[in-house]
Order: C-alpha cells, then structure tokens, then sequence
C-alpha cells in the first residue's frame, strides 16, 4: 500500500523547491551584476594603464630625446584616449623621424589619418590613408578608412574605385571580412544610382553572413534590413515585403518588440504591403493595420519616444482611411 505525502511534508517540499529557484535566480543577479562589475573594473583599468603609459612616455618626449617609435606609440595613445590634437602632433613627428620599415610607416599614416578624420580634417586625413595604402598596398584597413573618409566628403565617385581595391585586398588577405567590405561597396553603389549592383551585393552579403552566422545574428539581419531597402530602391516590392515578412518576426526574437530597429522594420512592411500601385486586398490592408497597431503597442509599452509613437500612429490612420475607402468602392461596385 502507498504512502501518502502528509500536508506538512508537501509543505517542506514546496518551500525546498521555492528555495532552489530562489537561489538560482538569486544567482544569475549575482553573476550578471559581477560580470557587469567585470567590465567597468576592466575599463577603469585600461584607463589606468593608458594615463600611465603616456605619463612615462610623456617625460620621456619632454626631456627631448624621444625616438620616433616612441612618438608613434605616444600618439597610439592618445588616439585610444581620444585625446586627438594631440595624438596628431606626435604622430606628425613621428612620420617625419621614421628611418624603419615602409609598412610601419604606413600604420602611421593610417593613425594620422584617423586623428584627422575624427577632428573634421577629411582632405588631411584622405591624404594621409593615400600615403599608407601606396607604401602598403595589401593594407585592408586603410582601404576602408580612405573610403569612409571619401564617403564622409561626398565623393562617392572617387570612393568607388577605392572600394573596388579594398574587395580585392580583403578576398586575398581577410576572406571573413568580404561580407562587410561588400556591404561598403554596395553602400557607394547606392550613393551613385547603381541600384542593380547595390543589390546584387546587398543579396551575396545576406547569403554568406546568414550560412556563417545564421538568420538572428545581428550581422545578419542587418544585412537583411540593408537588402530590404536595396530591393526598394530596385523596385523589386515583391521580394522587398517577402524579406520584411520574415524580416520582422525575426527581429522581434533578437531584439525584442520594442526595439527602434523593430518597430522601423515593422512600419516599413506595413508601408510595403499597401504601397500605391500595389493592388491590396481587404485582407492585405487589414494585416498591415494589424502590423502597425502592435509596433504602436510595442512602442507605448517600452516607452519610445514621441516622434516615433506620432509617425506609428499616423501611419495607423493613413491605412485605416485606406481600408476605408476600399471598403466604400466595394460597396459602390454592389450597387452599379
């Protein structure tokens, strides 16, 4: 014959088992906020050995007999303190002092030209990741910094070819990298009008990213996002609302509902659902009011700011007239 639990037994179970989720979720607090600990201890020490580091080198430039490669790393520094002036100005003396290899120099031109790029200087820094690349043409780095520095100008029409070498570069010495470097390229090719090929890339990054790092990585979908505005820049609406359709679910997964990046991708398919020139059904017009009815639950409830609320909300109503004046023909059409 069984034994049957008494009351106080069940009882002492079920405060043993409270007590277990308690400690587990007691924990995982416990772990998240030491990990968290981890990182500004880490951060407060890096702090801590960069301020000493440039205190040691400082006194040694101020004695007057530093050497150039101590101008170099003096300006190495200040580039990781953002201290940009003047990593500049000890990077500039280090250019003109260097006696060693032509590839290290070519670092130092690629420094130099990022200290420019961060103060605003854009003709000093293209200059300077001109010089880097033609002392070392297999320099990936300075590829993509003399594109961005192009692009941050304007020149996309200068910019492409450079784009162009650093693919080349990147496929022979960083083939993990390609899906990125062609990101870059079809970025330039849509600057330009070159829808199609913008496309074309935007479609190759998507297919190596998402069999590298899967579908809900967030590389991943944001190249799904880039490949959804290059289908509309293409006109291809079709596949552009077949990727937003599974574009969005995924999003909500990785980055959760509220995220600004959902609730954008979520507006944008409603948009493309019942696009003028698109012929929509009742049910079309309905599942994109439906879409934008939860982003603008989502954005209430995870407290977006306002601007974003007001262009959900008027987009909710521009679809709600929509679906109403379809609603109007079909009954006019009843009665002709």
């Amino acid at each position: 014959m069984g034994t049957a639990l008494l009351p106080s037994a069940v009882a002492e179970i079920a405060d043993g088992l409270e007590g277990g989720i308690q400690f587990i979720y007691l924990g995982s607090l416990l772990g998240i906020l030491g990990f968290a600990g981890f990182i500004i201890v880490r951060q407060v020490l890096i702090r801590r050995e960069l301020d000493a580091s440039a205190k040691a080198m400082g006194e040694r430039i101020r004695a007057g007999d530093a050497t150039a490669e101590e101008y170099f790393e003096m300006g190495s520094i200040m580039l990781r303190k953002k201290v940009y002036t003047q990593a500049v100005r000890n990077l500039k003396l280090a250019a003109e002092m260097w006696e060693g290899d032509q590839e290290d120099l070519a670092q130092i031109h690629n420094a130099l030209g990022f200290g420019y790029l961060e103060t605003d200087k854009l003709d000093a820094s293209v200059a300077e990741f001109k010089k880097a690349v033609e002392l070392q043409p297999g320099y990936v780095t300075a590829w993509n910094n003399l594109g961005d520095a192009l692009g941050a100008m304007g020149l996309h029409r200068e910019c492409l070819p450079v784009r162009e070498d650093e693919l080349a570069v990147g496929r022979v010495h960083f083939p993990n990298h390609t899906p990125q470097i062609e990101a870059n390229l079809a970025r330039c090719h849509t600057q330009l009008g070159n829808y199609a090929e913008a496309l074309r890339l935007r479609r190759s990054v998507v297919a190596a990213l998402q069999k590298r790092e899967g579908p809900l990585s967030r590389m991943s979908l944001e190249a799904a996002r880039c490949l959804a505005n290059a289908l509309g820049d293409a006109g291809e609406a079709e596949e552009q609302r077949a990727v937003l359709r599974q574009l969005w679910p995924r999003l909500r997964r990785a980055l959760g509902d509220a995220h600004a990046t959902t609730l954008s991708c979520g507006a944008k398919l409603a948009h493309a659902l019942v696009e003028r020139g698109h012929a929509c059904s009742d049910s079309v017009i309905a599942e994109a009011e439906d879409i934008l009815w939860e982003c603008l639950e989502a954005a209430r409830d995870g407290g977006a700011d306002d601007v974003t609320a007001v262009a959900l909300e008027k987009s909710l109503e521009e679809t709600r007239r929509l679906y109403l004046a379809e609603e109007a023909d079909d009954d006019g059409d009843k009665f002709t």
